[in-house]
């Protein structure tokens, strides 16, 4: 079920009371028209009917994917230590027989817990085409040291996993201060080496974990500390 509340904001331009549709929970299996929107974060933005000024509002967000068994949370700034918790707070807090149904069956959906709507789109691409998101994440780290060595000016804020259709290939869109603009190929042979060399000997926690990100990659991989440069070990 796709649920929405309707709010107001005020332009960060002109201060003009605008309206805005707020969702709370999207189900592609039932609305898969809005999954392009997801992806784009366009449900995150609103138009200002006054000056025009493009609005970005971000706000909690459950997706649901019912076909894939695939169930994502959106929480804003940083994720509690138990990230379970807020979600199925959630689904309790809305009570109705849908939503406690998925409470029951929780353990048959692949679950994420996400913190910006870009990591949420980059979740949704990542299962649409079957990749691994524990070996992505673990590449993004070896990444960093990689690019930190050939553009050491470079500081990167965030990596996103990023399909490119028109090239046939898979890259690592990088977000800087200044938005995105550089990009680095996933190497299929890294992939592949994690996947059959490292992920085997994850622990069971880790494969557990709902919160599959740069973080929890550098703590897999026994780093003691995230820099824009060389990772270190403990």
């Amino acid at each position: 079920m796709t649920r929405f509340t309707d709010e107001q904001y005020r332009c960060s331009a002109c201060n003009a009371l605008q309206d805005f549709r707020c969702y709370t929970e999207i189900n592609v299996t039932s609305d898969p028209q809005l999954k392009d929107d997801v992806l784009r974060g366009r449900i995150f933005e609103s138009t200002c009917s006054a000056c025009g000024k493009v609005n970005f509002i971000p706000y909690p967000l459950l997706y649901i994917d019912e076909e894939k068994k695939l169930l994502f949370f959106l929480v804003q700034g940083a994720v509690k230590e138990n990230p379970l918790e807020p979600l199925k707070e959630f689904l309790r807090g809305q009570g109705d027989e849908a939503s406690l149904a998925i409470l029951a069956k929780l353990d048959s959906f692949t679950v994420r817990v996400v913190e910006s709507p870009n990591a949420l789109s980059e979740k949704i691409q990542i299962f649409d085409h079957h990749r691994d998101d524990h070996i992505l994440e673990m590449m993004k780290v070896l990444m960093r040291g990689e690019i930190a060595r050939k553009a050491p000016d470079l500081k990167i804020n965030a990596m996103y996993y990023t399909p490119d259709k028109a090239r046939n290939a898979d890259r690592f869109s990088i977000e800087t201060d200044e938005g995105f603009g550089n990009a680095v190929d996933v190497y299929e042979d890294l992939y592949k080496g994690i996947e059959t060399e490292v992920l085997p000997h994850l622990s069971e926690e880790e494969t557990a974990s709902v919160t599959v990100n740069e973080d929890w990659a550098f703590r897999a991989m026994g780093y003691t500390e995230k820099k824009e440069g060389e990772p270190k070990r403990s």
